[in-house]
């Protein structure tokens, strides 16, 4: 096992070779259109970092769903930012094993 997810933070250092730990947060059980915008306003703040957030449905179905335009939208604006890549988890651990 190279490092474990848990419950805390929605903000991680950048991964390297001695990162173990990732935190992550949501919210729901409603939408949480809400909170991922507050998450990603503190995180864009930042100088460097990895944000982590979980999804856990789309429209009105699963946990703490956001809507499928929602989402669309912000990996459009994200997309655009010169200081934003979005990754697979699995492939931005790769670089720091």
């Amino acid at each position: 096992m190279r490092a474990f997810r848990t419950g805390g933070e929605a903000l991680n250092p950048l991964p390297h070779p001695a990162l173990v730990k990732l935190t992550t947060t949501g919210s729901g059980p409603e939408n949480c259109e809400w909170h991922l915008d507050a998450q990603l306003a503190h995180w864009l703040l930042q100088l460097s970092g990895w944000l982590i957030y979980n999804l856990h449905g789309l429209d009105d179905e699963g946990w703490g769903p956001v809507r499928a335009e929602y989402r669309e939208s912000l990996l459009a604006k994200l997309s655009k930012m010169d200081k934003v890549a979005i990754l697979p988890m699995g492939r931005a651990l790769r670089g720091a094993i």
